[in-house]
C-alpha cells in the first residue's frame, strides 16, 4: 500500500499515513497539482505557512521502465503567484517509489524559532523517517550539503537540498538533486520551489532505500517485454534521439538557430553569430578532451543526453551543460566562453538558482546598462553575490521580471511573472500559445514542438493544446518528455507498461484524459487564485518588433490563443 508521508515543520513531526481514495492512482505532476489545488489556499502567501511543498515520483517509477524517473515537486509558486510543477532527474524519484512512498507533503513554517534552528534535514528510511538539526549546513551551498550529507549518511543515500538562495526565499531558488555520481546537479529550477522549501525551513532531505525492493508490476512478463521494446525503439531512434546521445542538449543550436528560436540579446533577436562556439558538438569536443563524457540524469535512461564538464585543469565543474543554460547564460547574454558559461552553471547550481531566469535576469540587467552584454566576468561576480545576500544578487535572484521593474527596463521576457525559456516565441509559434495559456507561466516543458510550420501562426492553438495534454500525462507517469519526442508509438509503448503494472486494461483514451485532468486541476487552482485570460499574453514588444533573422512577430490571435482551453 502506497503512503503519504507529511512533514509539519512547524511542529517538528513526520506522519505517514495511507493515500487517501482522491489521490489513489495518481503520480508525478497529476498527484502534486491535486494536492496543491485540494490543500492549499489559493490566495495564501506562497511562502507564508498555508502553501505545501509536495513531492511526488511519477507512476512508473522504481519499476526499471526506462526515462521513467523524473521527480515532481508542486507549491504555489512565490514567481507566478499560480501553481507549480517542476520536475527534474536525480536518484530520489526511484528510490521514493522503492520505498512505497507516493508523495512527501511539507506543510508548516517554523515560526517561533530563530533563525539559527530554523534549518532541518528529513531523513527517509524504510522503517521510519525524522527530522534532524542542520545548524551545520545553514547557509552553505549545495555541494558542501550533499558532500557533509554523504559522508554522513554514505553514499547510497538520494539528496534533495536547496542553496543559499533558497534559505533566502528567493522567487528564483531551485530543489537540487543528487545525480548518478551523488552530485547536485540535477534541479527542480522553475517557479522558485527553492523558496517554499526555504520557508519551510527545510534545508535536505535524505532517502536511503537500503532494504526495499523494485515496485512490482502485476504481470511482470508483459513488462519486462515492454520495457525492452521501449529500450530496444530509443536506441535504435536516429535524429533528434541520436542528436541527443552524441551532443547533448546543445545539439539542437544549430537548427535553433535557422529557425530564429536562439534567444540573443534578451530576447532581441533569435539568431547568434556566434552560435557554432556554443552548440553541442563543440561542448562535447571540450569535454572529452577534458576526461569528461555523457552520462544519464536519473538511473534507468538509456539515452545519456548530459554533458559532464571539465574545467581547463580537467576538474569537475558541473554535471549537465543543458541547452537552455548555454542559450540563457551564452547566446541571450552575447557570450561565447563555454567555460565561463558552465562556471555560471556551477555557481548557480551552487546557491540554487534557476538558470533559466537568471538567465533572463542577467539579460535584462545587460540591457539596463548596469553591466554589458558579453561581459562575462562582471555576469559572474554578480552571480557570486547571490550567495553573499548583497542587495544586486537578492535581485537577480528574484527573478529577471523583479530585476526589470527595480532598473526600469521594458524588454523583459516574461509571462505571468515567469521568464521565457529558451525558445524564442516570435518564431516558435506553437511554444509561443505554450507560453501564454500553461498555468506555469512561460514554461518550454509544458507543451514545446518544432516543425516546418513554427513561423506560420495557423493553427498553432491546437498544436499546443495537444503537446500540453501529452506533457501532462507524460510528467505524471514520471518520464522523461525527451523519451517522447523519439520513438514512433511512444502511447502504445506507455499503454503497454502502464496496463502490465496494474493488470488491468490502460488505454490511449486514459493517458489522454489523465493529460486533460492535470491541465483543468491546474486552471481551477489558477483561476481561484485571481488569473484571467488578460494573464495569457506575452510581453507587448513580442508581437509589435519584429526580430532577426525572419522579422517575425508573435502574431497568433489572441481571440484563438483564449480558447485553448475549450474541450479540455
Amino acid at each position: 500500500m502506497k503512503k503519504l508521508l507529511r512533514v509539519d515543520m512547524a511542529n517538528l513531526k513526520v506522519n505517514i499515513e495511507d493515500v487517501p481514495s482522491e489521490y489513489a492512482g495518481l503520480g508525478g505532476r497529476a498527484l502534486t497539482s491535486t494536492i496543491v489545488n485540494k490543500e492549499v489556499p489559493p490566495t495564501c502567501d506562497p511562502i507564508g505557512r498555508h502553501n505545501k511543498l509536495v513531492i511526488a515520483p511519477g507512476l512508473l517509477a522504481g519499476t526499471g521502465a526506462p526515462c521513467s524517473e523524473r521527480l515532481s515537486i508542486g507549491a504555489k509558486s512565490p514567481l507566478t503567484g499560480g501553481i507549480k510543477e517542476s520536475n527534474s532527474g536525480g536518484t530520489a524519484a526511484l528510490k521514493l517509489a522503492r520505498l512505497d512512498i507516493a508523495a512527501v507533503v511539507v506543510e508548516g513554517v517554523p515560526e517561533d524559532r530563530p533563525d539559527a534552528d530554523n534549518f532541518h534535514v528529513l531523513k527517509i528510511e524504510n522503517d521510519k523517517c525524522f527530522l534532524e538539526e542542520a545548524r551545520d549546513l545553514a547557509g552553505q551551498g549545495n555541494y558542501t550539503v550533499c558532500e557533509r550529507l554523504h559522508k554522513k549518511y554514505g553514499e547510497r543515500v538520494s539528496i534533495t537540498s536547496i542553496g543559499q538562495a533558497g534559505e533566502m526565499r528567493l522567487a528564483g531558488s531551485t530543489v537540487a538533486g543528487s545525480d548518478m555520481e551523488g552530485m547536485p546537479n540535477r534541479h527542480a529550477g522553475r517557479g522558485g520551489m527553492g523558496a517554499v522549501m526555504g520557508s519551510k525551513g527545510l534545508k535536505a532531505i535524505v532517502i536511503d532505500d537500503t532494504g526495499a525492493h523494485a515496485v512490482q508490476p502485476k504481470d511482470k512478463e508483459a513488462f519486462t517485454k515492454a520495457a525492452r521494446d521501449f529500450v530496444k525503439a530509443l536506441r535504435e531512434c536516429k535524429g533528434f534521439i541520436e542528436q541527443l546521445r552524441t551532443c547533448g542538449t546543445p545539439g539542437g543550436i544549430p537548427n535553433f538557430n535557422a529557425f530564429g528560436t536562439l534567444p540573443t540579446r534578451n530576447f532581441s533577436a533569435g539568431c547568434y553569430e556566434h552560435a557554432e562556439k556554443i552548440q553541442g558538438a563543440a561542448i562535447v569536443e571540450i569535454a572529452k578532451s577534458r576526461g569528461a563524457k555523457m552520462h544519464s540524469c536519473s538511473p534507468s535512461c538509456p539515452i545519456r543526453c548530459s554533458v559532464i564538464y571539465h574545467d581547463a585543469s580537467h576538474k569537475f565543474l558541473v554535471g549537465g551543460v543543458e541547452y537552455e543554460t548555454v542559450a540563457m547564460l551564452g547566446s541571450n547574454l552575447l557570450i561565447s566562453d563555454v567555460d565561463a558559461i558552465a562556471l555560471m552553471n556551477r555557481l548557480l547550481n551552487d546557491c540554487g538558482l534557476d538558470t533559466i531566469e537568471t538567465g533572463a535576469a542577467l539579460g535584462v540587467v545587460m540591457e539596463s546598462g548596469l553591466i554589458k552584454f558579453g561581459d562575462s566576468e562582471s555576469a559572474i561576480e554578480l552571480i557570486k553575490e547571490v550567495a553573499k545576500g548583497t542587495i544586486r544578487g537578492r535581485m537577480i535572484g528574484s527573478g529577471a521580471a523583479v530585476t526589470g521593474k527595480i532598473l526600469g527596463v521594458k524588454r523583459v521576457p516574461a509571462v505571468k511573472g515567469q521568464s521565457l525559456p529558451a525558445h524564442h516565441p516570435q518564431s516558435n509559434k506553437i511554444v509561443g500559445v505554450t507560453y501564454c495559456t500553461s498555468p506555469m507561466g512561460a514554461d518550454h516543458t509544458a507543451g514545446i514542438m518544432y516543425d516546418q510550420t513554427v513561423h506560420n501562426p495557423e493553427g498553432k492553438v491546437e498544436k499546443s493544446r495537444n503537446m500540453q495534454i501529452q506533457m501532462g500525462f507524460v510528467d505524471s507517469l514520471g518520464m522523461c518528455m525527451f523519451s517522447s519526442r523519439g520513438p514512433a508509438g511512444y502511447n502504445d509503448f506507455m499503454t503497454r507498461l502502464m496496463t502490465a503494472l496494474n493488470g488491468k486494461p490502460y488505454t490511449e483514451a486514459d493517458l489522454i484524459e489523465l493529460g486533460k485532468r492535470v491541465l483543468r486541476t491546474e486552471h481551477d487552482f489558477n483561476k481561484r487564485a485571481g488569473f484571467t485570460k488578460a494573464h495569457d499574453r506575452l510581453p507587448e514588444f513580442m508581437t509589435e518588433i519584429k526580430i532577426k533573422p525572419h522579422d517575425l512577430v508573435f502574431d497568433v490571435p489572441y481571440d484563438e490563443v483564449d480558447k485553448l482551453y475549450d474541450g479540455i
